[in-house]
């Protein structure tokens, strides 16, 4: 940590004093920052098992998230900087999906991937281990500013070590854009926070782009986050009496930053029309995701070693909501300790009433704000239970949220609520008890966190390519699109089958996105280039020609013959594009380009980008002559004791380690063909390669006719590289 140290008594030319000398002049001193040293150590132990194991889990989450980097490097590589076309999604006919899906999270798997050359898993795995390090390393700066150290310690291990983030997250659901979008977040208050609480230059340019990072993360979780961020401004607004010049400033910081983020939604937007749903089954996924209250507040379950593939759990973790609620209780006791009675003779229940009103006008604003992240987290709560699924029944199917994605946004609520219990901590009369209750906390939080962090050993995921994506959509996973269906082109009445001549040009490594079945036998058709926004053909014809490409028609595409504009048409029930190409010897060439809104969304990125640079430099030159404002920040290097920084060290680096060495102390393995959560043991072999274990019957009353039944069969793989089995 820096700050300047003010020398009076130096000797400076006459008529100048030491305030009048710009910051770069004045001298610094360097003191460690423990706490962010500790902080990053527990950061580190959180993500250990991305670092130091090969391969990722084998789970439909992370199959998407690595065709999508697949996909994505290929364009990067092709010399597209930003993609708005997957042109080998969908059997090979191309998907929109880029440009109406928050890019952020597959662009940096694309890039990273290209400029380190390394595996699609690889670029995953690193992408996914830097948003848990980063979201951890958010949350501290956030809550330290707002409360101190003892507080975002505690905060910033609670978020990181609760089930949702630890494991449920990164492990079973793969979910990269989740948990960047909750990495964003963080980030946006902290840079918020900053730009209220110094309003420099550079604070305004980092908010500035905070938001727009968190525009681009997650969709539609970024409507949600963002509404979540005017909240706490609008409620910051009101317990601190903003000025219209404060009201003003955060206005054009919110402003740009959504500018910014134009390239991005605005096409989403105005395009919505152009595309449509469909869904992988007629069944809605909505009703399969409602979260019961005793599942949310349960403990986390016990991790079984003979489990490749754990199910879902959705519980938030008994320290998020158990020391939440503790928190709120303390705030209440030590504030209410601290507001003075009515003293006149009354009753015993007007004098309660009396208390009560002097409570609310004496308690500090930064209860108060805590206060707004405690309601908001018990108003996602409640929203995930089935007391709210008349809202989810009419949410709409794209684009996709579900109860289980409002989980994360909780553990943030209520850990931000739980810090309360740090900044009580530091406010001790006796500092040494602050720091030891502040680590007793920690241990509990990490105790609840040990049965988690064994993570039993998961099948590599397999080498991806484009070969690999097409396969895999044949056998029925949508992982080229979203797993619950696909974003298709509205020209398109529905997904055509694969082709097997684009099939085998597949294989063979030479893409051929022409239709050949249909082509006159006197008709020749080259490909001179392809790539992925782009085909240059060669065409011999006597006569003139429909000539179809294996690609969806989509407003951007553009065509010409010979140097011309020419036409695009579609098929009227495929959606595939025709090319009318006239006889003769032809020079085609199609390519994947702009549109009105996508052109309009750049400009205004761009002039809003010039223009926060050019305010941002405006004030940092104006405010560079004022002496430094003071940090919010409470004296964090010198109010924690290096003892109690040390074992916090070696309380989560032990702790983390312990369950990796001796797994058996907090997991359990089953012994072969026992499947303990199923009512019915039914071994039975079927040709020496798979087990049919058990199976569940639901519901368990008796059935009439047209009822519906439901049976889960559970299966267990005798050896691995099976055939694909189907049920």
């Amino acid at each position: 940590m820096d700050w300047v140290a003010f020398h009076k008594n130096a000797k400076l030319p006459l008529g100048l004093s030491y305030d009048d000398l710009p910051l770069w002049m004045r001298k610094t001193r360097r003191e460690v920052d423990w706490a962010f040293l500790v902080m990053v150590v527990v950061g580190l132990v959180a993500v250990w098992p991305l670092v130091v194991r090969p391969g990722l889990p084998n789970t439909p989450g992370m199959r998407v998230q690595v065709s999508r980097a697949v996909e994505m490097s290929e364009s990067i590589q092709a010399g597209v900087l930003y993609p708005r076309w997957a042109p080998d999604f969908n059997y090979g006919y191309g998907s929109p999906l880029w440009n109406y899906l928050a890019p952020l999270p597959h662009y940096l798997t694309g890039l990273y991937r290209v400029l380190i050359q390394v595996s699609p898993q690889n670029s995953v795995k690193a992408v996914m281990a830097f948003s848990l390090a980063a979201g951890g390393l958010a949350m501290f700066s956030f809550v330290r500013r707002r409360w101190g150290a003892y507080a975002a310690l505690l905060a910033a291990s609670i978020y990181l070590y609760s089930p949702q983030i630890v494991w449920v997250k990164p492990y079973l659901l793969g979910d990269l854009p989740g948990l960047l979008a909750m990495t964003c977040f963080l980030l946006s208050l902290w840079a918020f926070d900053r730009v209220l609480a110094a309003e420099r230059g550079w604070d305004v340019i980092g908010a500035s782009l905070a938001l727009a990072v968190l525009w681009v993360s997650h969709t539609p979780l970024n409507l949600v986050l963002i509404g979540m961020l005017v909240g706490w401004l609008s409620w910051r607004m009101v317990i601190d009496s903003w000025s219209w010049g404060k009201v003003a400033q955060v206005a054009f910081v919110f402003g740009s930053g959504t500018a910014i983020s134009a390239f991005y939604w605005l096409p989403a937007l105005f395009e919505r029309s152009a595309v449509y749903w469909q869904t992988a089954s007629d069944e809605s996924t909505v009703a399969w995701h409602q979260l019961s209250l005793s599942d949310m507040l349960a403990l986390p379950p016990v991790i079984d070693r003979s489990q490749i593939n754990p199910p879902e759990v959705s519980t938030l973790g008994v320290p998020v909501w158990g020391l939440a609620l503790l928190a709120l209780i303390a705030v209440w006791l030590w504030n209410w300790r601290r507001t003075p009675p009515d003293l006149r003779p009354i009753s015993r229940g007007e004098a309660f009433q009396a208390r009560f009103v002097n409570f609310l006008r004496t308690i500090p604003a930064a209860h108060l704000e805590a206060l707004y992240f405690a309601l908001v987290g018990l108003t996602l709560f409640v929203l995930a239970t089935p007391l709210a699924a008349g809202l989810w029944q009419a949410f709409p199917v794209w684009p996709p949220l579900y109860p289980h994605d409002l989980l994360p946004l909780i553990v943030i609520c209520w850990a931000v609520a739980a810090a309360q219990l740090g900044d009580l901590a530091g406010r001790m009369r006796r500092q040494a008890w602050g720091g030891v209750l502040v680590l007793a906390l920690l241990v509990i939080v990490l105790v609840f966190a040990l049965p988690l962090l064994p993570m039993s050993p998961w099948p590599d995921l397999p080498a991806a390519d484009l070969l690999t994506i097409l396969r895999d959509e044949t056998r029925g996973y949508a992982v080229a699109s979203q797993l619950d269906g696909w974003l298709l082109p509205q020209d398109v009445l529905a997904l055509p089958q694969l082709s097997p001549t684009l099939m085998a040009s597949y294989e063979g490594q030479m893409i051929d996105k022409v239709s050949r079945d249909h082509l006159p036998p006197a008709v020749r058709v080259d490909v001179v280039t392809h790539a992925p926004q782009m085909e240059r053909l060669v065409v011999r014809t006597s006569d003139p020609i429909d000539l179809t490409l294996l690609t969806f028609n989509f407003p951007g595409w553009q065509g010409r013959v010979d140097g011309r504009r020419m036409e695009l048409k579609s098929e009227p029930v495929t959606g595939l594009m025709i090319l009318s190409v006239p006889e003769g010897y032809h020079e085609i060439e199609v390519h994947f380009g702009s549109t009105t809104p996508r052109s309009a969304a750049w400009t205004i990125t761009g002039v809003a980008g010039l223009i926060v640079l050019l305010v941002s430099i405006r004030l940092e030159n104006v405010l560079s002559r004022q002496p430094p404002l003071e940090s919010q920040e409470r004296s964090a290097v010198f109010s924690l004791p290096l003892a109690l920084l040390l074992c916090a060290v070696l309380l989560f680096v032990a702790g983390g380690s312990l369950p990796r060495l001796i797994p058996e102390w907090f997991t359990r393995r089953s012994p072969p063909g026992i499947v303990y959560s199923a009512q019915h043991q039914f071994p039975r072999t079927l040709q020496g390669v798979i087990d049919l274990l058990a199976y569940d019957v639901e519901p368990r009353t008796r059935l009439h006719a047209g009822d519906e039944l439901r049976v889960t069969l559970y299966w267990r793989a005798v050896r691995p590289d099976l055939s694909d089995y189907q049920a």
